[in-house]
């Protein structure tokens, strides 16, 4: 049972799975947990994926090497 627990929790609320449209300035704003995303950006009929980080502050991603 207490392994179910976390599952859930792990795979339910403390996943950040955000998706939309950027503003007239290219950006886009999401609420997410600190740590490591994938994000993956089409435009154009492009579509580009990075690795990025959401520092413990909350405002500054930075592409992951």
């Amino acid at each position: 049972p207490h392994g179910q627990v976390f599952v859930d929790l792990a795979k339910k609320q403390w996943l950040t799975d955000a998706s939309g449209v950027t503003n007239n300035h290219g950006s886009y704003r999401f609420r997410g947990f600190k740590g490591d995303y994938q994000i993956t950006v089409s435009a154009g009929g492009k579509t580009v994926t990075v690795l990025a980080t959401l520092s413990g502050d909350g405002e500054v991603m930075s592409t992951l090497k």
